[in-house]
């Protein structure tokens, strides 16, 4: 591959994309910084490697499409990844450019929320739950209170507000 115009570098650093270039057979030539910050490794690492070493399939073409990449330290991202054929004056190809950019990881979705009511009955089902599996013993290693947690004492004073009564 012929060494890069200086106005193509100084663009290329200038991105906050990262931008690749190999040669005919894969050899990665050139990687911008932004490059190197995405993936982990460094630029010599980068420029002494090939295109496999970031597990991605390299299709030409100017569509953005996902991608799965890895990082140096094994981790995976998904990136939109612009990729074109390189040819000389002659049409030969001389190797594959990229730019990628990383898709922003969705926000996690709110816990969900349970109303004053739901919370009660939530709680009830619970304690009923224990005091069941443990045949309504309240106290001791293996009795309800120690189960769930609590003081006997708190155990006794929940049942009494939530109305649970030991069966007869």
């Amino acid at each position: 591959m012929a060494s890069l115009d200086p106005l193509f570098r100084t663009l290329a650093e200038a991105s906050e994309d990262a931008i690749v270039l190999a040669d005919g057979v894969g050899r990665i030539r050139y990687a911008n910084a932004a490059m190197a910050r995405l993936f982990g490794f460094t630029r010599e690492q980068l420029e002494r490697g090939e295109l496999g070493m970031l597990r991605a399939s390299w299709r030409p073409g100017g569509e953005a499409e996902p991608v799965e990449y890895r990082r140096a330290d094994g981790t995976a991202f998904l990136a939109h990844t612009a990729a074109a054929t390189l040819r000389d004056e002659r049409g030969r190809v001389v190797g594959r450019g990229a730019t990628i950019r990383p898709i922003a990881a969705a926000a996690p979705e709110p816990a969900p929320y349970v109303t004053a009511g739901e919370m009660e009955t939530r709680r009830r089902d619970n304690l009923l739950s224990a005091l069941e599996r443990t045949g309504f013993k309240i106290t001791g290693k293996d009795g309800a209170a120690a189960l769930l947690g609590l003081a006997p004492s708190t155990l006794r004073s929940q049942m009494r507000a939530l109305g649970i009564e030991r069966p007869r």
